[in-house]
């Protein structure tokens, strides 16, 4: 076996191990809020106008989707050609987030051995917060995606970039880099950075500025509806923003999040300082830590400069595509360091125990959907479900793998006096809003004078099921 061959081996591997990590409690884990309206907002029957009006939040009836439009179309017809699930909804970000290893192995070969690109691509494949980004059912995934494209492509062809054909496929994957997400924008500013690094200013450096002063012009132009929504933020916004800046940002930089735990977030903190410490110069020196050192500190730079005078924004999900780049730092600047195997063993390992440890023991667990559903499908006495849960968790509901395939049947509320005997499904105490629960809270109830109570059972402390008959 030639050693190309050996690394393209390597490559499937990881990517089986990458799709094996984030298939791991798939099906078992509820929606939370957000991800209910990303599941609603991209129904494939509704008409392209109509997933635009769902967008903005049907006039009042929930609150309007807060990221731009491009991932919930391509999400939709996605659900066309596959079918309308929460399951297959969350494959999509599955999909995406398992091949965004292979493009940091692309990424990194341009400029270190192929064996430092697959050990890259390994640890962003095992990362639990990429891990844990890929199946949930928002678009944070999907921007790193698009990213490490523009990043890519920058970084095989910034020198072309000249040529009418090279500038313009680079403006359109700007833009579409940008319409996944308009923080994607702080990206342009490390690249405008490191050119300046290389070129100085000069015509070159002109010239890419002007592409991405072009790419975001066509971004405004696509997406203005998005922009003009948003360009007035109220102080009331500011002050209720769950983001805001506090002072625990400075000491972790949201590794924390990043790395799964408090005590892995801070060895790898502690890892970089190292690095940063006895590297010094040699960071800037070589070209291709310099152009992620430029990205990361653009990034982190763009994101505070934004909270401070724009509107709070401190969320790892905001600046998710940091989190590859810092990978590919930690592990280039440890080959700079001391160019043996022994520290990314050492590294892997407790990367896999920690990944293993938080996923087996997730922060919030998920709400237990499909045991509820599952309960009833294996009663087999009553297939009858009712649920006022508001839009979109009864959507949710009604298109749940376990709904269809359990063959229970959804009553509306107007015909519930047709049948004897239903369930009715509440969400009770959901783990998002609350971290303390109630073991006898019961906020379930059907309002029917012709029904009777006759059996109750709880999926704590999500869900409550209550059997309903006639009287």
């Amino acid at each position: 076996m030639t050693e190309k061959n050996r690394f393209n081996y390597y490559i499937i591997l990881i990517f089986l191990i990458s799709i094996s990590f984030r298939l791991i409690n798939i099906e078992n884990f509820g929606l939370w809020q957000d991800e209910l309206h990303t599941f609603f907002n991209a129904d494939p029957s509704v008409t392209f106008l109509e997933t635009f009006e769902r967008l903005k939040g049907l006039n009042g009836t929930y609150h309007r989707e807060d990221n731009t439009i491009l991932y919930f179309y391509i999400l939709k017809y996605f659900l066309l050609l596959t079918d309308y699930n929460p399951l297959f909804a969350k494959l999509f970000n599955v999909i995406i987030g398992s091949t965004i290893p292979f493009l940091i192995y692309l990424i990194c070969k341009i400029h270190v051995s192929e064996k430092i690109a697959t050990i890259c691509a390994l640890f962003v494949g095992i990362n639990i917060f990429l891990i844990h980004q890929s199946q949930e059912l928002r678009p944070s995934i999907f921007v790193v995606f698009v990213s490490l494209i523009s990043i890519l492509f920058f970084l095989k062809n910034y020198k072309k970039l000249y040529s009418i054909k090279k500038s313009g496929i680079y403006i359109l994957l700007n833009t579409l880099m940008l319409s996944a997400h308009p923080f994607t924008s702080f990206i342009l500013v490390g690249k405008s950075l490191y050119i300046l690094s290389i070129e100085k200013i000069s015509k070159k450096f002109i010239f890419f500025n002007l592409f991405c002063l072009l790419s975001l012009l066509f971004f405004f132009i696509l997406n203005y509806d998005y922009i003009l929504e948003r360009i007035e933020i109220s102080p009331a916004d500011k002050a209720n923003s769950y983001a805001q800046l506090e002072l625990k940002f400075f000491i972790n930089f949201f590794f924390r999040t990043f790395f799964g735990t408090i005590t892995f977030g801070a060895l790898n903190l502690l890892i970089i300082l190292y690095l940063i410490f006895n590297l010094k110069f040699k960071i800037y020196k070589n070209k291709f830590l310099r152009f992620v050192s430029l990205q990361i500190f653009s990034i982190y730079f763009c994101l505070l400069f934004f909270t401070l005078f724009i509107t709070p924004v401190i969320a790892p999900r905001y600046i998710l595509f940091v989190l590859p780049l810092i990978l590919i730092w930690i592990i280039c600047s440890i080959n700079l360091k001391l160019k043996k195997n022994i520290p990314y063993y050492v590294l892997f390992s407790i990367t896999v125990i920690n990944t293993f440890t938080v996923l087996e023991n997730p922060y919030i667990p998920r709400p237990n959907t499909n045991l509820a559903l599952n309960f009833i499908t294996n009663n087999n006495k009553v297939l009858n479900v009712y649920s006022n849960n508001g839009i979109l968790k009864d959507n949710y509901i009604k298109h749940h793998r376990q709904f269809k395939n359990g063959k229970l049947k959804y009553i509306d509320i107007n015909k519930i006096d047709k049948v004897d005997k239903v369930w009715i499904i509440c969400q009770n105490q959901p783990r998002s809003i609350v971290r303390k629960f109630n073991p006898d809270l019961d906020n379930c109830s059907l309002n029917n004078p012709n029904f009777k109570y006759n059996e109750l059972k709880r999926f704590n402390p999500d869900y409550i099921l209550k059997l309903y008959e006639k009287n």
